[in-house]
């Protein structure tokens, strides 16, 4: 984490540098990409019926989308989205609806996986400007700076319930396997991977 401040980002001049940025990444060889299906978030928010979500995994399935991780088998994501959430609440009112909003969870998502990239549409950048100021002040909360993650931007019809992003490379198959033995192996390299202070923020200290 090495870039200070923060920026948000202005979707018809940022463009062009991240449609260039995006090009580059695909063959960026330090990194490698990341699929997620948030089955937590759809179902805890109401946004998706359980019947609609279990139809979208057996898709998958067929597909032999093997690669693709739950959110729901990694519950760290859960718990930082939550945490993120309650330090903005006002504790003297009644609890909202929905506790943790849509940029709590993708900040989650960049926090636990360690992501540079996410894969989202135009008009959802403001979603990662507000993700991103978020984790910045959370990295500040522990004398840290956040490194701005980057927007690779899709059509509108593929930013559905499946986040893609980038991380840096490490020891994890890419192959087809089943949904668990891919979220166990991204559990793995968070639990090796994650520094002393993000370790303290998810345990809620």
């Amino acid at each position: 984490m090495q870039a200070k401040g923060f920026t948000s980002m202005n979707e018809i001049h940022d463009a062009r540098r991240i449609a260039l940025e995006s090009q580059a990444l695909t063959r960026d060889v330090s990194l490698m990409r990341l699929s997620l299906l948030t089955d937590v978030e759809a179902l805890s928010g109401g946004t998706m019926p359980a019947e609609d979500l279990l139809r979208c995994l057996a898709d998958l399935r067929r597909a032999q989308s093997g690669s693709v991780a739950l959110e729901s088998l990694l519950p760290e994501i859960r718990t930082a989205a939550l945490l993120l959430a309650s330090a903005r609440k006002d504790w003297e009112g009644d609890s909202p609806g929905r506790f943790a909003d849509a940029a709590d969870w993708l900040a989650a998502r960049i926090l636990i996986l360690g992501l540079s990239h996410v894969e989202l549409a135009a008009a959802q950048l403001p979603r990662l400007d507000e993700a991103n100021r978020r984790l910045c002040r959370l990295a500040a909360r522990f004398d840290r700076v956040w490194e701005k993650v980057q927007p690779v931007l899709v059509g509108a019809s593929e930013a559905g319930l499946l986040l893609h992003g980038w991380r840096p490379l490490a020891d994890i198959s890419t192959h087809a396997g089943s949904f668990s033995e891919h979220s166990a192996q991204l559990r793995r390299i968070y639990l090796a991977e994650i520094p002393q202070w993000l370790a303290r923020f998810v345990r809620g200290r």
